[in-house]
This record gives structure tokens, C-alpha cells and sequence, in this order.
């Protein structure tokens, strides 16, 4: 695919064509590794932090341990509905 290098402030600037970006999985904010390799360029995704959402999804839903019965109260232990 052939693009073309435009003049942005005092830098230049490349537009990616938004088939390669989904190709790629790259979304906008997305951080990248730029290289210099001959007379060319390597442009790798930098693993992103993901939203809560998406951790969510990745780890499935939260799971929690059954209460453990540990006996009787001995001694001065107290225990109160609101935990405390």
C-alpha cells in the first residue's frame, strides 16, 4: 500500500488507512515503537493497558471463596454482623 509523508508542524506525518489499523488491532491513542532498519522504518504496537472492561472480560467474572467455619469463639473474640 503505498502512502505519502505530509508536512505536520515541524515534523512529517504518515496516514495509516484505517483497514490496516483494524488489520493490526491498533486504536486510536495507541502507543507505538518506531525503528529505523536501512533505508526503511518498523512500526510495532506497544502492548496497551487495558480498560477495566476489557480486563473483566479477559479474567471472566470475579469468584469468591466460601466462608470457612472456624469453630467456636474461645476467649474474648467478638464477632458483629456489620464485621466490625
Amino acid at each position: 500500500m503505498i502512502v505519502q509523508s505530509v508536512k505536520w508542524g515541524n515534523s512529517q506525518g504518515v496516514r495509516i488507512p484505517e483497514e490496516c489499523l483494524q488489520q493490526a488491532n491498533i486504536v486510536t491513542e495507541d502507543k507505538m515503537n518506531l525503528e529505523v532498519q536501512g533505508e526503511g522504518f518498523v512500526l510495532k504496537q506497544m502492548q496497551r493497558r487495558l480498560s477495566f472492561e476489557e480486563r473483566i472480560e479477559k479474567y471472566g467474572p470475579l469468584t469468591f471463596a466460601p466462608e470457612t467455619d472456624w469453630g467456636d469463639d474461645h476467649g474474648d473474640e467478638r464477632w458483629e454482623e456489620n464485621g466490625f
